[in-house]
């Protein structure tokens, strides 16, 4: 259990650093990007436009209220089935919004589909090369 904590707060560290230098390479001040939602609405706003956000947010609230409600029991029968329904096609539409956001991401900084590949596997990763790399 110690081990696993250890190792999230370790990914977690390298995203934060790599999330920070990627601001000031965008001129924007790197600590915004430590403020967890604000910095996810200016990186959208940046690179892919801010309707995006609140399209994800929604899509994302929308995927977990259905897989809650169906979790918990409260829709039954055909209900049920249409809330699953639901909430696969908002996770759809959450999955597409976050690879169109790194491959805007990697594109910001000269990179093509290897890089956009990079940051939907291994985000931590390529945001520290993205962060701290010459480009």
């Amino acid at each position: 259990m110690e081990q696993v904590l250890i190792k999230s707060i370790f990914i977690f560290a390298l995203s934060l650093i790599g999330k920070y230098f990627i601001f000031e390479k965008m001129g924007m001040p790197g600590w915004k990007s430590l403020i967890p939602i604000y910095s996810d609405y200016l990186l959208f706003r940046e690179l892919i436009g801010s309707g995006y956000f609140w399209g994800y947010i929604a899509s994302a609230l929308l995927a977990g209220s259905c897989s809650a409600l169906v979790t918990i029991g409260m829709v039954s029968g055909v209900m049920e089935f249409l809330f699953i329904i639901t909430a696969v096609a908002a996770c759809t539409v959450t999955i597409a919004i976050q690879i169109k956001l790194a491959h805007s991401l990697s594109k910001s900084f000269g990179h093509g589909i290897g890089y956009t590949f990079g940051l939907i596997f291994i985000e931590p990763i390529m945001l520290m090369i993205l962060g701290l790399g010459n480009n």
